[in-house]
């Protein structure tokens, strides 16, 4: 069967469940992907000419040239009848399913897409359960039927759902298992075996033999270190057991325990191949023995004129070998046990397979095929006194001691020949490629498939990244399914990250089946440079790669250089000397030994020799590599600004010429992220976070970014979170505020910055600006810690003179307070209630500022408010018996010196007396303080405001509108209502933002790697 054509659409599917083939005019298979359900009907020439129609539950094909259709039935999911009749097919399906035809070359598809239909409920009566239990029997044939409506075969393709769940594939524990039974007990013979494929897939011809022994599989190719273990699809894959390897010089074989049940088929040549696991596969023909007698001595003939190699493979399980003969298709094997005097064959469904029972058993192609003989002869009948069907031996399980062997230890895995690839060098290439392009003159679709990836494996091993990828996708062109094979996706992987395409190249190395093959884990480490993913590249980079030493010279420097910066980077200049060896400086490209010094500076330092890094470095920055110079010089500059060689002026300077001397990657980022916190180490905030938000938008994605964002994040935080605040100037502060509110957290956090923000504009007199940055505070708060803030807002309001705007922000005070239990929030109704005075002062209400003021205790700060509200609306007695009562509470001294509040509040009492035109009080208040009063700054003010009104002066009445003016009784109390600020310290020490490396000396200098290059 052509594989190219007969497979290209299956392989698409993530799972095949089941496939019949047939030599009829038109052959029938059907596939599942994870939701839907693919049939294809393949004619031999073309595709059937067909008429198809989809009708609710029922899909009709009709086919105009009456051919035969073989197999009669079809078993898939959501395929719930399938009737054959003498001119087409019907199918019933599930409902809610889309239904698509679709004609490819020889093909018509159909899909049907949509929910699984759900298992049917379980019996509950006995005897239906003793029914389940027993084994099913397996059906007779059918008669063959005698007209057109009997000659309809129906197949109910629903199965039990519940059983299946309850197959276990595991070694010797096979399918239908009880649960909680220990001992491992063969399953009865289960005609509801789930299908399976396995497939084997390279870019290179393989011959294989495939056979069974003992309930093991085998899969045989005659190569050695065949790099990719078979893939098994199937609804019950991931219970298979891994496949054992084993290797010997010239072959691998993978060996897999199967339980029993299952009828194994080969199919395939060339390039891909599949191995089949079902319950009902059409047998084919076997190529049997042909007995020869040369004289006195007898001989068998495998008559396979193509068989490939001879071969012995060592079985570890039975401490025996087994010779195997390894063909090019599935065309030639022996699927039955045939035992002989001298040997014994396996079942092969590929190749032959025999086990020798006496040392001198050869085999040896010929002309006419694979000969078996010894020097005295076989014991055998002649040819014409064999039976026509010999009897096969019966089958033996396995050893119970034996089962669940564990897969041999491999090692180091390697997938690339660049050594036998390249073909003599560059200088052979073009050579090579015409005499391959040559021989590809008249070869089918896999023959061209083949020497394509030769010439992309020549491409790749000398260096020519974009040519390999170029000759891959040829080879996919002609045989699609070899695009989804481990093989192809290895070579694709590395001819992308050769020409820098290195997510294509991550996506193709990342192939689970390719996760054994250690040396990917270098190309892994590679392409995660490639996309400044230096830690993850560090994480999953191989320690030992001297295997890099058997890659051409032009890979070979290439890797070495982008790897030892890897291993530099996460801190391990041990890793990276060794990486560095390889790289032979002999015809050595200017870049690569420009990167080559440059790491060896940065080897230097991380081991502690800052002189030969110094050295190292200052001679690269005079270099003709632009790249270079510029990283030298960021490298030696950091370091001599460590040794303080430098003072922060003079690097900022420098680093001011070199971001200009590189622009556009990486390389700049680091620049500016070095210069950026320069700044902000000299103060200069504003300028240090814009210059790294340029930094970090050059590659938004890289770890750099996130490195430098961050430091962003903590420095800003850190900025309005300590008593760094209150050395950057109020405007500077509420820019970088508005400007880098991304950086700003989230939380309670938050709103602390935004009020000791809006305490820092207080300070620069930017009252509108601080009172409105409160409310969205108040207004996700609640309780006592929402009353704070408001009270906070309506200070700034009535310094702000807008008593207005400060009653609304104590109305709010108040609603956030009213489910406060009263002993709780009795501070804070105070605050509000002598803020609400003080607004309504200020608003010409002095009988609603009395009221605020009826219920507190008629302390101090009352009895000055209430003097406050008396002399704003020029009510001078009710002044002047409120400073009366204030003066009684303040225990003003009349023999020694008053402190300056209280001289003020006498003299205060003294204006409003005089304005109230009280003349008795304001002279018993002259007799009882005018001696005190003389000992104060006060006195001439105090002698001029209560001097008898006959003997003051014309002068004395400006004097007194002039201390009126001064007088202000209330100052301060805005500022007192503030809430005692907690006294702010440094916050303690937040970790790296960076993972630190190993080595604490790593990566602080090292600066990025740009793009690998390619170049030859």
């Amino acid at each position: 069967m052509n594989l190219k054509l007969g497979f290209s659409v299956l392989l698409a599917s993530s799972m095949l469940t089941h496939g019949a083939w047939a030599q009829d005019n038109i052959a029938v298979r059907a596939g599942t992907g994870t939701d839907y359900t693919r049939i294809i009907f393949e004619g031999k020439e073309s595709a059937p000419d067909t008429k198809t129609s989809h009708d609710k539950n029922q899909i009709t094909i009709l086919f105009r040239n009456d051919p035969v259709v073989s197999p009669a039935t079809i078993t898939a999911p959501r395929v719930m009848r399938y009737v054959m009749t003498g001119n087409g097919v019907t199918i019933d399906i599930p409902p809610d399913q889309d239904v698509r035809f679709l004609t490819v070359g020889k093909k018509l598809i159909v899909d049907v897409k949509g929910p699984l239909p759900k298992a049917p409920p379980p019996q509950q009566d006995q005897e239906t359960q003793k029914k389940q239990a027993a084994p099913a029997p397996v059906p007779a044939p059918s008669p063959a039927p005698k007209d057109k409506k009997k000659n309809e075969k129906v197949v109910d393709a629903q199965l039990n759902q519940a059983e299946v769940a309850k197959r276990i594939i595991a070694g010797a524990r096979t399918m239908g298992e009880p649960e909680g039974q220990s001992k491992i007990v063969p399953p009865k013979y289960d005609r509801n075996l789930e299908p399976h494929v396995i497939s084997l897939a390279a870019t290179e011809k393989m011959n294989l033999a495939v056979f069974e022994r003992l309930g093991r599989l085998w899969i045989v190719v005659d190569q050695k270190k065949f790099p990719i273990s078979p893939q098994i699809a199937g609804n019950q894959a991931q219970g298979f057991p891994p496949f054992e390897r084993i290797e010997t010089d010239d072959a691998t074989a993978f060996v897999m325990s199967i339980p029993p049940g299952y009828t194994v088929r080969a199919d395939g040549a060339g390039l891909l191949w599949r191995i089949y696991l079902a319950d009902q596969l059409p047998d084919g023909d076997a190529t049997n023995f042909v007995r020869q007698t040369e004289g006195p001595q007898r001989s068998l003939l495998w008559p396979v004129k193509d068989a490939a190699k001879i071969l012995t493979i060592p079985d570890t399980q039975m401490k025996d070998e087994i010779t195997v003969v390894t063909v090019p298709s599935n065309k030639a094997y022996l699927n039955q046990v045939e035992n002989f005097v001298e040997f014994q064959t396996l079942s092969s469904v590929t190749g032959l397979a025999l086990l020798t029972r006496v040392d001198d058993v050869t085999l040896a192609q010929t002309n006419d095929g694979v000969k078996i003989s010894t020097p005295r002869g076989l014991y055998i009948s002649p040819q014409e006194e064999v039976a026509a069907a010999p009897t096969p031996l019966p089958k033996l399980e396995p050893k119970q001691d034996d089962a669940g062997e564990k897969n041999n230890e491999t090692g180091f895995t390697r997938m690339y020949q660049f050594d036998r690839w390249v073909m003599g060098g560059v200088g052979k290439r073009d050579e090579n490629i015409r005499n391959i392009k040559a021989a590809m003159a008249g070869k089918d679709g896999q023959g061209l498939a083949a020497d394509s990836f030769t010439l992309a494996k020549l491409e790749l091993a000398n260096g020519y990244g974009a040519e390999a990828a170029g000759y891959l996708d040829f080879a996919k062109s002609l045989v699609p399914e070899l695009g989804a094979t481990p093989d192809f996706k290895a070579l694709d992987g590395a001819a992308r990250t050769l020409m820098g395409q290195y997510d294509k190249a991550f996506e193709n190395f990342s192939d689970p089946a390719l996760k054994e093959i250690t040396e990917l884990d270098a190309w892994r480490a590679y392409t995660l440079a490639g996309l400044e993913d230096w830690t993850q590249a560090g994480q999953i980079m191989p320690k030992d790669l001297s295997f890099l030493s058997d890659y051409p010279k032009n890979l070979r420097d290439n890797l070495a250089l982008v790897l030892a910066e890897v291993a530099l980077r996460a801190g391990n200049p041990s890793q990276a000397d060794k990486i560095m060896e390889l790289v032979e400086e002999k015809d050595l490209l200017p870049a690569r030994q420009a990167a080559l010094d440059y790491m060896r500076g940065e080897s230097a330092r991380q081991r502690g020799l800052p002189d030969d890094a110094d050295e190292t470095w200052r001679t690269l920055t005079g270099g003709a590599d632009d790249l270079y110079r510029a990283k030298a010089g960021l490298a030696l500059t950091a370091l001599e600004a460590e040794q303080k060689k430098i003072n922060a002026d003079q690097a900022i300077d420098r680093l001011e010429g070199l971001r200009y001397a590189w622009r556009g990657d990486e390389l700049e980022t680091a620049i500016s992220f070095r210069l950026g916190k320069l700044y902000i180490d000299k103060g200069e905030m504003l300028k240090g976070l814009t210059l790294l938000r340029q930094a970090a938008s050059l590659s938004p994605q890289s770890q750099q970014a996130k490195e430098i964002t961050a430091f962003m994040t903590q420095n800003y935080q850190d900025l309005f979170l300590t008593d760094r605040l209150q050395k950057l100037s109020p405007v500077d502060a509420l820019s970088i505020h508005d400007e880098f509110s991304e950086l700003a957290p989230v939380g309670e956090e938050a709103d602390k910055i935004i009020q000791r923000l809006a305490d820092r504009l207080v300070d620069a007199d930017l009252l509108p600006r601080a009172a409105n940055m409160l409310t969205p505070v108040i207004d996700k708060k609640t309780g006592i810690a929402a009353a704070d803030v408001a009270l906070r807002q309506a200070t700034i309001h009535l310094m702000d003179s807008k008593p207005d705007q400060a009653l609304i922000s104590l109305d709010k005070a108040d609603v956030a307070m009213k489910d406060v239990k009263a002993e709780e929030a009795a501070a804070k109704r105070r605050a509000v209630a002598l803020l609400r005075a003080q607004s309504l002062a200020s608003l010409k209400k002095p009988d609603d500022a009395y009221k605020a003021l009826a219920f507190l205790d008629q302390d101090v700060e009352v009895l000055r408010l209430k003097a406050d509200v008396a002399w704003r609306n020029q009510r001078w007695q009710e002044a002047a018996d409120a400073l009366e009562e204030l003066a009684g509470k303040s225990d003003i001294p009349l023999t020694r010196p008053m402190t300056e509040d209280q001289a003020n509040i006498i003299l205060n009492w003294g204006v409003a007396l005089y304005l109230a035109d009280n003349r008795y009080v304001l002279q018993s208040l002259r007799d009882k303080y005018y001696d005190a009063m003389l000992q104060t700054p006060l006195a001439k003010k105090f002698d001029v405001v209560t001097r008898p009104r006959q003997n003051a002066l014309l002068a004395d009445r400006d004097t007194i509108t002039n201390i009126m003016n001064e007088i202000e009784i209330f100052k301060g109390f805005a500022e007192a209502a503030k809430p005692a600020p907690t006294k702010e310290s440094a916050p303690e020490p937040k970790p790296p933002v960076a993972v630190p490396p190993e080595n604490p000396a790593a990566a602080t200098q090292i600066t990025p790697q740009v793009s690998p290059t390619t170049s030859q």
